[in-house]
């Protein structure tokens, strides 16, 4: 089941979106729009998952699935306005995501579209990667 997926997608979605409100410094304006396409891409992949696991027939808990991301997020300790926590955080979880993804085509009997659209999330986090390490190294 893509429960976990789903999941953490959720919460990549209101990470990101927390870290893009509250963006500042000198940065602010390349941050603020760099963390918004993340949180919008998060939250495309997230509707696209939930979608394609209830058009398979899967049972999808989303009341269980809010709850769980928003603890993962209760669980962050970083100041959401220091630009740079939150981009560390953000690429520890997009390396997680990534490694998730992975474990899920390998472990499950999944449908050739599933499986596409999880290699298009892996392709565009692995380019998300890249930018995230050339914005910290910044």
């Amino acid at each position: 089941m893509l429960q976990k997926l789903i999941i953490y997608l959720r919460f990549k979605h209101l990470f990101t979106h927390v870290c893009h409100n509250m963006a500042s410094g000198k940065t602010f304006f390349e941050d603020h729009e760099f963390l918004g396409s993340l949180y919008s891409q998060a939250e495309g992949w997230y509707d696209d998952l939930v979608e394609r696991s209830l058009g398979l027939g899967q049972e999808v808990d989303l009341v269980d699935v809010q709850k769980k991301a928003a603890a993962y997020l209760g669980e962050v300790k970083i100041d959401f306005s220091n630009n740079e926590a939150c981009f560390q955080v953000i690429l520890k979880i997009t390396k997680e995501l990534c490694r998730e993804i992975e474990v899920c085509v390998k472990a499950q009997d999944l449908s050739q579209g599933t499986i596409q659209l999880l290699g298009d999330i892996a392709n565009a986090e692995e380019k998300n990667i890249y930018k995230l390490k050339r914005r910290l190294k910044s």
